[in-house]
Parts: C-alpha cells; structure tokens; sequence
C-alpha cells in the first residue's frame, strides 16, 4: 500500500445506516459489492472503473451513483486523487422519493464520465465532513436532506418536487422553535413536526428567506450567546458546554469560522475593554 494513501471511515448516531469515507492519494485498485447507494464524489484525480459491464471514469469534480447489489471494480488509478463518498441505505432514499410523490426503487442511469452536479457534490463533500467533525444533528440531517433530493434530481425518473407555497408562517415557527431550543440538540425532524413542511421543503424555504440553512441559523444563535457569557469572564470550557457545543474544541472552530477570532483572543479583548472603560 501506498505510504501517502489514507482511508476514513465516518458514522454519525443522528444517522442511523448512512456512512461516509474519505481516500487521500488513493493508488489502491478496489474491488467491493455493496448493500447501500454509493456515491463518490472525487475531488481530485482520474481513476477508471468496471460497472454494470462498462468501463467509468471517476474525475475532478465529478460523481458516480451506484446502486444497491452492484459489483464495483477500478481498472486504472491513472493519478492519485482524493475524494468523498456518502453511502445510503435503500430505505432512506426510497423515504426520500416517497417524500417527493414517488413510490418504488429508485434507479439511475449509468453515466460512464460521471455526474457534473455542482450541488450534489458540494452536499456529499458537506455531509461527510459533518460527519467526521460530529457536527450537531440537525446540520448532519440537512446535508443528508441535501445530498437526498439531489440524488434524486439525478434518478431515471425525476420525482415531483415538494411544494413549499405558504410556507412564510411556518417558518416564522422554525425560527421561534430555534431560538426557544438554541442549546439543544434540534433534529430536522423536530422543525418538520413543529412546521408541518416536509425535511426537504423546510431545508429549501429555509435557506431561501433567511440566505442560510437552520443548523447555522442556530449556530449563530449559540456564538451569539457565547459571546455574552465571554465578556462576564467565564471560562471557555464552560461556555462551550453551557452553549451547547460538544467540547471546547468544537466551539473554537465554529467560533473563530463566524467571528474571525478565537474566544480566548475574544475574552482578552472583552477584558481590556472593560479595564480600560
């Protein structure tokens, strides 16, 4: 084996049966059967594979979709590469399509050059990596929403979308039900009981009025909140588990991403201020 070649394995409690990997410098020919959709998504790379007896390309920004039962085998890592792949469990994408006014398998056509669906992609690279930072639930569950109605965006019969008409005072109840509940660990499913949208239309609606999805909605309701208990000087510790983070770890990293500082160089600023007022 490749001494560059790393492999990741990803699962996520919130997520029951939907795994995730991550191949760094991949040089490995593999070969595997497998019981769930299968969707890599390379970053970097050029490799060909056998599927469904033709030969694919896997490529720089690009996906493939295999199905459930399927044999998959690379013929030729052509140059090393990195990428992402999400496996779904049958049932989660046959709930998806159910979801969207289709009942049955699910299938795709096969695309021997591979998908170019910016979104979809972005969601596989976003899901995955929530899910190896055990990121909040409920930012998991809308990568995974994401990356489930993409997918069927790509399917050999594309499903009736959800409608998301009159969805401006449900909403309204999403938003409340965040602020009410900003430390704890909202699902996805628990906005779409208290808005009675589905997961997907929530997701959308969502993300259209307020320019951004209901997991960062919450998170900056929560950097938010920890930036008042900075400035009365509690320790960052606790205010990452009063804030509902998981470790002080977690909370530097959301933290710094928002505000473009670390808390410790936040609290020492809030500090000087306060001695020099």
């Amino acid at each position: 084996m490749d001494p560059l070649e790393h492999f990741i394995w990803v699962r996520s409690a919130a997520l029951a049966g939907t795994e995730g990997a991550r191949v760094f410098h991949q040089t490995s020919l593999l070969s595997m059967v497998n019981e769930h959709y299968m969707i890599p998504a390379t970053a970097l790379g050029l490799a060909t594979g056998l599927y469904r007896g033709r030969v694919f390309t896997a490529t720089n920004a690009s996906f493939n979709i295999f199905e459930p039962g399927e044999s998959i085998r690379t013929l030729q890592i052509i140059e090393p590469g990195y990428h992402s792949t999400l496996f779904l469990p049958p049932e989660r994408v046959r709930d998806a399509a159910r979801e969207h006014g289709q009942a049955g398998e699910v299938h795709f056509p096969l695309v021997t050059e591979g998908f170019m669906d910016r979104r979809l992609f972005r969601a596989v690279e976003g899901l995955v990596t929530a899910m190896a930072h055990h990121e909040s639930p409920l930012e998991e569950q809308t990568w995974l929403t994401l990356c489930l109605h993409g997918l069927l965006a790509n399917a050999e019969h594309k499903p009736r979308p959800p409608s998301g008409r009159n969805a401006r005072s449900a909403l309204q109840i999403a938003k409340t039900y965040l602020r009410d509940h900003w430390q704890d660990p909202v699902s996805l499913d628990d906005l779409s009981a208290a808005t009675a949208l589905s997961r997907f239309t929530l997701v959308h609606a969502f993300t259209a009025q307020e320019g951004l999805p209901p997991h960062t909605y919450q998170l900056h309701l929560r950097i938010e909140h920890s930036r008042e208990l900075l400035e009365k000087g509690i320790p960052l510790a606790k205010v990452a588990t009063d804030t509902g983070f998981a470790d002080q770890s977690h909370f530097a990293r959301h933290f710094q991403r928002v505000l473009g500082t670390t808390p410790g160089e936040y609290a020492r600023a809030a500090r000087r201020a306060v001695f020099f007022s």
